[in-house]
């Protein structure tokens, strides 16, 4: 009974319900009109340079790599870039929005410290837990620190700030993320900074009318499983999102957590396993270097594979 409260409450539409709306004009994707929709990112291919509109796509979506036979997408892209309507050849693009009602809690109007230019961060609070979209490569903002928005309150301008955005490839990049550790770090932006906002599929906010997050989580699959030593309390990250916790039993000694390619968290689990340090337990079995799969978190091939010094960091962070 407690079990089915529990998931009733995480789960329930009816709970802390957020309604999301595109947060520019750009409708095209609602109308399955993708090539209009996503900004396009430039590849070179055969020594020919094309343009991509798949590159602004959630996913691995862009550095491609020969291997054998085949290309595939090595970079993996957290967000959504969306095209603006107006012409490209003004200093000033589309008006962007909320994609839902929430606080502005972060804003970097400093262009050259950080890869995404000019950007906000928003609060939302949805069905009791808080999650966060990202505004980057703004031209203008006109939001404030503190601000309580809603879908129609204008925030500020789509531009092409940030290392690499010219005019040409002016876009809204777009991410809806939740929270990895909310510890003081040692970066500009404390803990509004990129690395320590895990990008979930944005899109699939606008897929439909009511949008939840047992319907995203159902399109998200396991890669690979990490153990780690399991401590008194529950992991912070576990504390914010309660639905991560699958199974929690006192006398286990360890947690098995399972996590997507990009490295999203999928699940926390108890397990009655010794363990003293964090490492790999098992990883979907690839022809290519999962570091390639990974966003360089794990190194191997196959069955096999080990977390590298980059991927240990990354667990150690929602590990706490």
């Amino acid at each position: 009974m407690k079990k089915f409260l529990f998931l009733f409450f995480i789960f329930s539409p009816f709970l802390s319900a957020l309604e999301f709306s595109l947060p520019t004009k750009n409708d095209f994707l609602l109308k399955n009109k993708k090539h209009l929709f996503y900004a396009p990112t430039f590849r070179v291919l055969n020594e020919k340079k094309n343009r991509c509109w798949q590159g602004g796509q959630y996913g691995f979506s862009r550095n491609l790599k020969r291997i054998s036979s085949k290309f595939i997408a090595t970079k993996f892209h957290e967000g959504i870039d969306i095209e603006p309507l107006y012409s490209k050849k003004r200093k000033e693009l589309d008006p962007i929005y909320p994609i839902a009602k929430g606080k502005v809690v972060y804003i970097n109007n400093d262009p050259t410290k950080s890869n995404y230019g000019k950007y906000i961060v928003i609060k939302h609070q949805w069905q009791g837990m808080p999650f966060f979209s990202l505004y980057a490569h703004l031209g203008k903002i006109t939001a404030k620190t503190g601000d309580q928005v809603s879908s129609k309150k204008n925030i500020g301008k789509i531009g092409y700030t940030g290392r690499g955005i010219t005019p040409e490839r002016a876009h809204l990049h777009l991410e809806f993320c939740l929270l990895l550790s909310d510890f003081n770090q040692k970066n500009l932006h404390g803990i509004y900074n990129g690395k320590n906002l895990i990008g979930l599929p944005a899109h699939l906010l606008f897929a439909s009318k009511a949008p939840s997050l047992k319907k995203i989580w159902k399109t998200l699959t396991p890669y690979y499983y990490v153990i780690i030593p399991k401590t008194k309390k529950l992991p912070k990250i576990v504390q914010r999102y309660p639905f991560l916790l699958k199974k929690n039993k006192p006398n286990d000694s360890a947690w098995q957590i399972a996590l997507s390619a990009s490295g999203i968290p999928l699940s926390f689990s108890s397990v009655n396993q010794k363990c003293t340090q964090t490492k790999l337990k098992s990883v979907y079995p690839s022809s290519y270097n999962h570091i390639y799969r990974t966003r360089g978190n794990i190194q191997g091939r196959g069955f096999w594979g080990k977390l590298t010094e980059k991927g240990k960091k990354y667990i150690q962070k929602m590990s706490i």
